[in-house]
């Protein structure tokens, strides 16, 4: 039952590494990350969280490699900015709404657009593909 300004205490951590926010456990359905860096953040996962609208930037998580989102069915969307922070790699989704799904979607979309297919987005357990298939050689 934090209140959501307490996060920027959080964000200020200068070694946190792994963040797991679960169980509603800051008050209100909106999170801004403001303009804080979590500086060393390398994994989040939000899980039965009660936020629907998440506003953040890729300056946020300077070096996230992994995000997960468990049984947040209310959460409206990813924000898109997310797709373009260079150390991320995994994006995992379980058991989220529909407008979710499709924000990844627009993720993937723009990330194959920049030619960036490293990206691995997993849906309840099944990987997206890329938009673009991939050239072998």
């Amino acid at each position: 039952g934090l209140l959501w300004s307490d996060m920027s205490i959080i964000q200020s951590l200068p070694n946190l590494e792994i963040l797991i926010l679960k169980d509603n456990c800051f008050e209100g359905t909106l999170w801004e990350t403001g303009e804080e860096p979590f500086q060393q953040l390398k994994f989040l996962c939000l899980e039965e969280f009660n936020i629907k609208k998440w506003e953040s930037s890729s300056i946020n998580f300077p070096c996230l490699k992994e995000l997960q989102v468990r049984n947040c069915v209310d959460l409206e969307e990813i924000p898109l900015e997310l797709g373009d922070i260079s150390t991320l790699e995994y994006i995992y989704v379980f058991d989220c709404g529909a407008s979710l799904l499709v924000s990844l979607q627009k993720i993937r979309q723009e990330q194959d657009d920049v030619g960036n297919y490293e990206l691995e987005i997993i849906i309840d357990g099944r990987k997206m593909p890329s938009c673009v298939p991939k050239c072998e050689d």
